[in-house]
């Protein structure tokens, strides 16, 4: 995603599926996302279509230069250097620069979708100016290609409609103004606005045709966002499963032996008496005190690359980037006093009065693997329930165990 893309409230996603908008538009977070999906995904389709007509021009260029030597020295020659030749190199200049910066991944995206439509905007005017001159001069003109310049303007071009339509109509603008001021003789401008109808007819369809498909690629980017975040993800807390975890805790262990700056942690969470309070407050009751738990936690994370997931049944994992191990312990300790806070009544618990929590928490060490460090957090674990629950374990090297102030 690109960086100035801020976090995507999931909430966000499944809103939009149940409402869709029908002027194909996203909260800024989201379509800031789509624009990047719709450029990687149609990267190659506007690259081919660009250079394709790059060539198609180079053609056009290359019968202009034919023509040359005929018109070379007559009354005309003047019109159509001015009219012809030097349109065609700079629109040919236009392509080459854009069909250089979509061959580089590194583009900003909205340098990209200005250059596409000032490209569209320079053939279009290009097609024009030299089309009625050479009708001026008595030559064949090709103003029947400006047909596909409007065609291509809402082709899948990487660029959202909203942004290209305003084109396309600009395309026929400046055709519609260009016959009155460019043509010289009264018999072309019937072919001239025969072109203009043609050309609006072409505009209204391909729009409608550009409207559906974009409609449907939105609605195909969000179920994929959807069943992405729902792979990743517990559907109880909205916290990441055991499966983002894996994939996560091996990432954030390459991160920490590269950088060095600072150090993981693992801490591994249990719910005192889980099913216990299950027995005695009901399943439902049980699920909301999941939830509960999956807000405080959630609430605590103070690095973009920490993390809070829940393992399974009462259990749930935070990896942590600390400086040290004690300012890792005082972090997890302001999980608990928050946890604390919730005061939730647990009755049937012989270790306390209100809902308590155990924790093992283990620090990454030089050759750790994801196993060894979970286990060793695992163990802690077992030692802080071993130990009459309501706990902190940490390693000996790290902290002393010490009983939660909860």
């Amino acid at each position: 995603m690109n960086s100035s893309c801020s976090e995507i409230d999931i909430e966000v996603v499944r809103q939009q599926l149940d409402q869709p908008s029908r002027s194909l538009g996203f909260p800024a977070a989201l379509e800031c996302e789509f624009a990047n999906e719709l450029r990687s995904t149609e990267q190659r389709s506007a690259l081919f279509t660009s250079f394709f007509l790059m060539l198609l021009w180079a053609a056009y260029l290359g019968l202009d230069s034919w023509r040359w030597q005929f018109i070379r020295g007559g009354e005309y020659a003047e019109e159509f250097l001015l009219g012809v030749a030097m349109p065609r190199v700079l629109v040919m200049l236009c392509f080459a620069w854009v069909v250089w910066l979509l061959s580089r991944a590194s583009t900003p995206l909205q340098q990209r979708n200005v250059w596409m439509a000032i490209l569209v905007l320079a053939c279009s005017s290009g097609i024009v100016m030299t089309s009625y001159t050479l009708r001026n001069v008595g030559l064949h003109e090709t103003s029947s290609v400006l047909l596909l310049t409007v065609v291509v303007a809402l082709y899948p071009l990487g660029v959202p409609l909203r942004q290209m339509l305003p084109v396309a109509a600009a395309v026929c603008l400046i055709c519609g103004l260009a016959g009155p001021f460019m043509l010289k003789k009264p018999a072309d401008m019937l072919t001239h606005w025969v072109t203009m109808g043609s050309m609006v007819v072409t505009l209204f369809l391909s729009a409608v045709t550009a409207y559906y498909r974009e409609r449907a690629k939105r609605e195909q980017f969000l179920l994929r966002k959807l069943l992405k975040w729902e792979a990743g993800h517990d559907p109880l807390t909205g916290l990441g499963n055991r499966r983002l975890f894996n994939d996560q805790f091996q990432r954030y262990m390459g991160h920490t032996r590269r950088e060095q700056q600072q150090q993981l942690f693992l801490a591994i969470i249990d719910i005192d008496h889980f099913k216990l309070y299950n027995d005695h407050y009901g399943h439902q009751a049980g699920d909301e005190v999941l939830r509960k738990v999956a807000k405080v936690l959630r609430g605590h994370l103070r690095r973009p690359l920490d993390l809070a997931v829940r393992l399974g049944g009462e259990e749930f994992a935070v990896l942590v980037h600390s400086d040290n191990a004690q300012g890792c312990s005082s972090y997890i300790q302001g999980m608990v006093n928050a946890f604390r806070d919730l005061n939730i009544p647990h009755a049937a618990s012989p270790t306390a009065a209100y809902v308590s929590v155990s924790i093992g928490l283990a620090q990454m060490h030089d050759g750790d693997s994801m196993d060894s460090m979970f286990s060793r957090a695992d163990k802690l674990l077992y030692n802080a329930k071993q130990q009459g629950r309501n706990r902190l374990c940490m390693e000996p090297t790290a902290q002393p165990r010490s009983r939660l102030s909860v």
